[in-house]
This record gives C-alpha cells, structure tokens and sequence, in this order.
C-alpha cells in the first residue's frame, strides 16, 4: 500500500514535469546559455525516488521508466526551445541553463523549464517554472554514453521530511 502510494505520487510528479515542458514560447522566456553539450535529444531511463519519512527513516526505489515500456525524450535547441515527446504526444516549451561547473564537455548547474500552456497548472503549485539541479556526465564505458541527472525536490508536494526525485536521462 506504501509502495503504491509512493507510485502514484511519483507518476503525478512525473506527468506534472512532462507537461511542464507545454506551450509557446514568448519574448520574456528565459533564455539558455549556449552550451552544446546539452543541446540535442535525451531519453528518460530511469527515475530514483529518496525518500526521509517523517519519523527520519530513509528509503528509495527505483522506476525502470524505459525496461518498464515508457518513452520520453526532451529535444533541447540551440534557440532555447524544447521538445517534449511523451507515448507519441509532442509539446513545446521553454529552457534556460546556469552553468555553474563545467569540467571539459560535462556540466552542473540548474535546468529551468518552463511552458506558457501550463502556467495554470505551475500557479496551482505555486510554481511559475520547474527549476532542476543538473549534471551530466560522460561515460567512457560502455560506448561512450552521456548521461544527464536532473533533480527536483519534491518535499512540499507531499506528505514526506525529504523527498528528492532524480530523473536519469541517455543522450540520444
């Protein structure tokens, strides 16, 4: 019943954070800093769910998102535009990228997403953009794969001490 609850939870975040890529862009949305590392197409793996419950008991899980059937992948563009292709539905939105480490072609810093077509659904979190805590990195093993970490504390959209998802993305 825990388990499901935690599920249920994540899948909402989730979709909340898929859709918050919607929408048209407009001159006062951010714009991204030009590094060409992120630009291109990246695919969700997997999700890490940590949890610290509120009598300060830790757990986390794991959410095979791509082994478990499901496709995501975020298009960034040079032009600060992304594209967000969930299950074949495609949406648009905004991206803005603070780099504040670069060492050689990996980055860490923030990830700001946002979507004019969801700013009803950020209001009504009190949100008016999605800001992630970002780091790539290359790996050297196993085909020279990229790989992006976004993570999102998600403690004031529930009910735990300390809830931080990690979203695991392949660059494509």
């Amino acid at each position: 019943m825990r388990t499901n609850k935690i599920s249920i939870f994540t899948l909402f975040l989730g979709i909340f954070i898929i859709n918050s890529g919607a929408g048209c862009g407009s001159n006062d949305e951010p714009k991204p800093d030009n590094f060409q590392s992120l630009i291109g197409k990246w695919e969700l793996d997997e999700i890490v769910n940590n949890i610290t419950k509120q009598n300060g008991t830790s757990t986390s899980g794991i959410n095979k998102f791509k082994a478990n059937g499901n496709t995501l992948t975020w298009e960034f563009l040079s032009d600060g535009r992304m594209i967000a292709i969930s299950n074949g539905q495609k949406v648009e939105g905004r991206w803005k990228l603070s780099v504040k480490d670069v060492d050689a072609k990996d980055i860490s810093g923030t990830l700001t997403i946002s979507g004019v077509a969801v700013k009803d659904l950020m209001d009504a979190f009190g949100i008016s953009e999605i800001v992630y805590e970002i780091s790539t990195v290359k790996l050297t093993t196993g085909g020279n794969q990229t790989l992006m970490n976004l993570q999102i504390d998600a403690t004031k959209y529930g009910p735990y001490k300390k809830h931080l998802i990690v979203y695991v993305y392949r660059k494509i």
